[in-house]
């Protein structure tokens, strides 16, 4: 993890895992999972600005989560809408040397591209 401090409110300094701490805790609150997915991917772009790509993938998968856990969605259309979200976590996990989150993430690409094939 990254030492740079970045500023967050009016005086207070963060560490980067800090304001990560702090916007799952604001995330949680969320009660729309269409604002939750949006906001996923806004942080998720942060990061890869912030060259963070294990924290960006990670944000990219929590909005494939989201994703295929909405209520109301068929199987195979939520697979097609968070396949990109996957795919933006691999990149992101691929561009850190992350092995683990590489495999797991690959792991679901494939469960997914399976789901969206056998409908």
């Amino acid at each position: 993890m990254s030492s740079s401090r970045y500023t967050f409110g009016r005086d207070s300094l963060q560490t980067v895992s800090e304001l990560v701490e702090i916007v799952r805790h604001e995330f949680e609150k969320l009660q729309s999972p269409s604002r939750g997915i949006e906001l996923c991917e806004w942080l998720a772009h942060w990061f890869e600005r912030l060259e963070d790509h294990v924290q960006a993938g990670s944000w990219y998968e929590t909005a494939g989560e989201l994703i295929l856990a909405q209520f109301g969605t068929s199987p195979s259309a939520a697979a097609v809408s968070a396949l990109p979200e996957y795919e933006k976590a691999l990149e992101c996990y691929e561009r850190a040397g992350v092995g683990d989150d590489s495999e797991r993430c690959s792991r679901i690409l494939l469960e997914l591209r399976h789901l969206f094939a056998s409908t």
